[in-house]
């Protein structure tokens, strides 16, 4: 299937000097490690709930956004896929 996608196997865990921006306390833009934003997330209520921090970073960008979500059980390669997607548009 890495084959189909043009993608190949052996993927190192991302390094922690990965710089991209990141959302200061005062909600303005600061250079430091990439990580994911949790976007929404289902409350005590049972309910879905979009998180403040992902959406105040939604509203900083100006250009297009592309939502990458993989599911599954454990140990069944999640990480392995969407680090090799990270890979493959330039952002390793």
């Amino acid at each position: 299937m890495l084959h189909m996608l043009g993608l190949r196997g052996g993927s190192p865990s991302p390094s922690a000097g990965d710089a991209a921006p990141a959302m200061s306390g005062d909600g303005g833009a600061v250079a430091g490690p990439a990580r994911p934003l949790r976007l929404a997330y289902c409350d005590e209520k049972g309910k879905f709930v979009m998180d403040p921090e992902a959406v105040a970073a939604l509203q900083l960008v100006k250009g297009p956004v592309g939502v990458v979500s993989v599911c599954g059980r454990a140990r069944q390669g999640k990480s392995f896929i969407l680090n090799q997607v990270r890979r493959a548009t330039g952002r390793a």
